[in-house]
């Protein structure tokens, strides 16, 4: 989603999600992870934040942990970066 400054872009989202959530059915539950993206954060450190809220369920393939059936990650200003180094 793109648009100017405190357009309500990210109230949108998280709504949104909200809503996602709620419409699902019991047996089938969505957790949702947010952060806010800056120029301070490393490729590293995005990758240690997803993979913590994740489990091994077979030899190559992730899930996220119990008691969510999926996950929705909302990574906010993505397009801040700073290249690593």
């Amino acid at each position: 989603m793109v648009g100017g400054t405190g357009t309500g872009k990210t109230t949108f989202i998280n709504y949104f999600i909200e809503w996602i959530a709620k419409k699902r059915e019991k047996d089938d539950k969505i957790g949702s992870v947010a952060t806010t993206f800056n120029q301070y954060i490393l490729s590293g450190q995005l990758f240690n934040f997803i993979m913590g809220k994740m489990d091994k369920k077979h030899s190559i393939q992730y899930g996220p942990k119990n008691p969510f059936g999926k996950i929705i990650y909302f990574i906010d200003d993505l397009n801040m970066a700073f290249a690593d180094h």
